[in-house]
């Protein structure tokens, strides 16, 4: 209560008595009768103040702001689920066609709400590619601590059909495998079947800043191919390299991206691949085949995206690389080296879905 009510509350009862002990009202003489009984107040004027019982205090509570623009959070991920991604990709320098498809079984390691943990899960999966010219398929093995690391392991069989003009075995690391050169051992009959093993150690890494995402994808692959005495290497259209057979390779995607609100990715990709080559793969000669890299733009639209819906996140996408350095696609003194202004063109299609989930 505020002091000028309170100070009214307090003088106004005194006030009330002092009016009333100032006029008394005439007393007759005495009379027998009933008792006299003494007047009742005067009641208060209109002009008086009640007295009023003080405010209760309220405790002030602070709300944190909410932007109303901000989407609802998403749910916790159920704990076990069985889920699918499929891609269907078509390229031109180098030509290739080929369909993954990946189907596994994940566990959730922990129950979190925040964007950079909510993605965890250890999973299980089986693996298939499938391209006019070869295949590969096996099985993977996938940790994912947090959204923002993927770690994987897969170990594959690998196969060539003797189609086109793959699978042709070299004696070392500096032969012609350009296209021009590839096509000229098919109409000599050099490719023929072959089959092997693919080890691959996968890492994927994502970095969020706004709008603007960050990602890297890095494998690192073994390869054991069934090639002729005396063959050390052997040319995958894959990974448009040069490969060391019982050796290793490395390829690698790196983007920066811009997340639109309405499905639209667009950035730039940069990728790295190279082939490692010992003493005797190198014939006594230097390494001309590596790394190569390429740099160009990526779009990609994804038409709706609902998380647990079988069919999910339908994608087209397109990329542009243009050779910064390779020995067969930056033009030169060569004839059998492509034009550097022919970029490496990859586009397609990919979608994804949950097919079982239980907590």
């Amino acid at each position: 209560m505020s002091m000028p009510f309170r100070a009214i509350a307090l003088v106004a009862p005194l006030v009330v008595i002092l009016a009333c002990s100032a006029s008394p009202p005439p007393v007759p003489p005495p009379q027998p009768g009933p008792i006299p009984v003494a007047p009742l107040p005067e009641p208060p004027r209109a002009d008086t103040p009640e007295p009023s019982a003080p405010a209760p205090v309220l405790t002030e509570v602070h709300h944190p702001s909410v932007d109303p623009d901000a989407p609802p959070p998403q749910p916790p991920l159920p704990r076990h689920r069985a889920v699918y991604e499929n891609l269907t990709g078509v390229r031109l320098n180098p030509l290739g066609l080929e369909n993954r498809f990946l189907v596994s079984a994940r566990a959730r390691l922990y129950r979190h709400d925040s964007p950079a943990l909510r993605e965890n899960h250890l999973a299980i999966g089986v693996s298939n590619i499938q391209s006019p010219a070869f295949y590969r398929h096996g099985v993977v093995v996938e940790a994912r601590p947090l959204t923002l690391v993927t770690l994987s392991a897969g170990v594959h069989r690998i196969g060539y059909y003797g189609t086109f003009q793959f699978l042709q075995g070299y004696p070392d690391a500096q032969v012609n495998f350009s296209d021009a050169a590839m096509r000229r051992g098919a109409d000599e009959g050099r490719n023929r079947p072959a089959r092997g093993v693919e080890v691959e150690l996968r890492g994927q890494f994502l970095g969020k800043v706004g709008p603007m995402v960050i990602r890297s994808d890095t494998s690192f692959y073994y390869t054991d191919v069934d090639l002729l005495p005396g063959e050390r290497t052997y040319y995958t259209p894959r990974y448009d390299l040069l490969m060391p057979n019982r050796g290793f390779a490395l390829t690698s995607d790196n983007d920066v991206l811009y997340f639109s609100d309405f499905g639209l990715v667009a950035g730039l990709r940069a990728s790295v691949a190279d082939a490692f080559y010992d003493a005797a793969t190198l014939a006594g000669g230097e390494d001309l085949n590596g790394p190569t890299v390429r740099l160009g733009p990526l779009v990609a639209y994804t038409f709706f995206d609902k998380p647990g819906a079988v069919y999910n996140k339908p994608t087209v996408f397109l990329n542009a690389g243009f050779w910064l350095k390779h020995r067969w696609r930056t033009g030169g003194d060569d004839p059998d080296a492509v034009t550097q202004a022919m970029p490496m063109i990859a586009a397609g299609f990919r979608f994804e879905g949950e097919l079982f989930r239980r907590d």
